[in-house]
């Protein structure tokens, strides 16, 4: 498990030219051990930027990115470690897929670790397991599968060198419904079974809402609140005032109580309004 940390990070894209763009601004903000957060903002809010200063892919214009208390960048040099212990899978990493089968795609990051034979082998079957694929899979080219079997396999790729802070950019974009649910579902697990810092990127307030302990919202830059799940999701203003849209289930209730039903407002998970409207279809009177 770890801690990741910004101190007053900004970052600037084309910084010292005349075209300078601020993608982030003063920004603080500590992720926690052993939890899902969720990052959620509107296009061009600095989500994909954040994600991609956590993992050291980008340097902070100005600011710190603290790892467990220590900067990322204090030995640039080290910084491909610093990558091995904060995963980052970008959107549509089946893109990246390049290895014969996919089995070997899955072993490339651990045998850049320097892991032995048999660790790659337990990785690779671990990080199959956590993402649905079949062992028969594995042997196949990677090009030879689905869209969903590859992204599947992109995202092993990740899991098994074994991070112990994943990042997730938009992980489930691109897929039906079903497979949407599947993979994300699937990375909730991983994330509690092995209790990691897992932070997950998405549009989707719907996500947010099922799979998100916290959710950090972004805008212009800047993080304009962080909360519990149930903290964002209690003020409706605040939200729109981000330029979001609370979950579709959420205001469904809400357009429910303001017809006189008595439901309770707050609920943003389809789970959690079925068992408020089964109880009310049983008889109950009092607000669900």
């Amino acid at each position: 498990m770890a801690e990741i940390r910004l101190e007053d990070v900004s970052y600037l894209y084309g910084a010292d030219t005349p075209f300078a763009t601020a993608a982030l601004s003063h920004v603080s903000l500590t992720l926690g051990e052993d939890r899902t957060i969720g990052v959620i903002g509107h296009t061009g809010s600095g989500k994909s930027t954040l994600a991609q200063l956590l993992n050291g892919i980008l340097r902070p214009t100005r600011g710190r990115v603290l790892l467990d208390g220590k900067d990322i960048f204090a030995d640039p040099k080290k910084i491909g470690a610093i990558r091995f212990r904060v995963g980052l899978v970008f959107q549509y990493p089946e893109y990246q897929l390049f290895e014969e089968t996919a089995r070997r795609d899955i072993a490339f990051g651990p045998r850049n670790m320097g892991k032995s034979d048999d660790e790659i082998a337990a990785l690779v079957e671990e990080a199959a397991r956590f993402t649905g694929l079949d062992e028969k899979l594995l042997e196949r080219s990677p090009f030879e599968l689905s869209g969903g079997q590859k992204r599947r396999v992109a995202i092993a790729g990740v899991l098994a060198m074994d991070p112990e802070v994943l990042i997730l950019d938009e992980p489930a974009a691109g897929l039906d419904p079903a497979g949407k649910q599947e993979i994300l579902t699937r990375l909730r697990a991983y994330q509690r079974e092995k209790k990691k810092t897992m932070i997950l990127i998405s549009h989707s307030m719907e996500d947010m809402a099922v799979f998100a302990d916290e959710i950090v919202v972004m805008k212009h830059g800047t993080v304009f609140c962080h909360d519990t799940t149930d903290g964002v999701f209690s003020d409706p203003e605040r939200v729109r005032e981000a330029g979001l849209e609370l979950p579709q289930i959420t205001r469904l209730m809400m357009a429910l109580a303001a017809k006189g039903v008595p439901v309770d407002t707050g609920i943003h998970t389809v789970k959690a309004a079925k068992a408020c409207l089964s109880a009310l279809l049983k008889g109950g009177d009092a607000p669900c």
